[in-house]
């Protein structure tokens, strides 16, 4: 019973995933079965046991008689308790990780696809327009942006098709560029990490080396509008293609980047502390 699936999962939380656990199983909202006592009994004792460091209870006959007091022994009742506990841990898993990575806007976008559910339009342009906002911002974006940004243009595409289906002005244009850009950014992301490995340990022949460099070029793509970001890019593909100048490009930028950062110094020291 020590070995089983359901101990080797909750044996690595913390004390405020467990806390989080015990919550989701409470929950009438995440858990249909929420007034069933036994598995928050059964995964309390689990972690008493584990922290107290006694292994020899979650033996099958010790811990049938602290799951279950007083009742007679039946045939698999722990196995299935255990069964069904492991089910809920796992959707525990499963919303904590949707957490996460749900980008910070996640929950504007959702309010916009309850109101275009409902035929609400009007409520979904305007709630669009703070979205568009975010995505006018000059700042860099990583992996969960670029996702974000495809998942905005993709619902949009979704309420265009609603509104204009009688219609043959549809434009996808937006979400063919936002499913580019975020093709762009993890292609280039591998290539260059790949290209990285290669420098450590070779990895791939002259030919593979050569068509590997061949793929990467600067584009003419809204990813690489930022002028930190279009830099730094073009210096990483003069890396790879062996170019004198990409020494230069690189410490260019840091000395542009060390007078912005002085710059929103002396602009903090005006107005509160120096930042950090």
């Amino acid at each position: 019973m020590f070995k089983s699936d359901l101990v080797e999962t909750i044996s690595l939380f913390n004390e405020a995933e467990r806390a989080r656990l015990l919550d989701f199983l409470r929950s009438p909202y995440c858990n249909p079965n929420y007034e069933n006592q036994e598995p928050i009994r059964l995964l309390e004792l689990i972690f008493q046991i584990l922290d107290a460091r006694r292994p020899a209870e979650l033996q099958k006959e010790t811990l049938y008689t602290l799951v279950f007091p007083g009742q007679n022994p039946v045939r698999n009742k722990l196995e299935k308790l255990f069964s069904s506990t492991l089910k809920i841990v796992r959707q525990f898993l499963t919303s904590e990780y949707q957490q996460k990575n749900k980008h910070a806007n996640w929950a504007l976008l959702a309010e916009i696809e309850f109101f275009r559910e409902k035929g609400e339009y009007p409520i979904c342009e305007r709630l669009y327009g703070k979205l568009r906002d975010w995505q006018k911002q000059d700042t860099p974006w990583d992996y969960d942006d670029y996702l974000f940004n495809w998942e905005i243009e993709r619902h949009k595409q979704i309420l265009r098709n609603e509104i204009y289906q009688k219609k043959d002005d549809q434009n996808i244009l937006s979400a063919l560029s936002a499913l580019e850009t975020l093709y762009l950014s993890q292609r280039h992301f591998y290539t260059f990490y790949l290209h990285t490995l290669q420098q450590i340990t070779p990895i791939l022949d002259e030919a593979e080396l050569k068509q590997l460099r061949a793929s990467v070029a600067m584009p003419n793509n809204t990813i690489y509008l930022h002028s930190a970001e279009s830099k730094l890019f073009r210096a990483a593909i003069d890396m790879m293609q062996n170019n004198g100048a990409a020494p230069d490009i690189v410490f260019h930028f840091l000395e542009e980047l060390e007078a912005h950062w002085n710059a929103l110094n002396d602009m903090a020291k005006t107005t509160s502390k120096p930042l950090p």
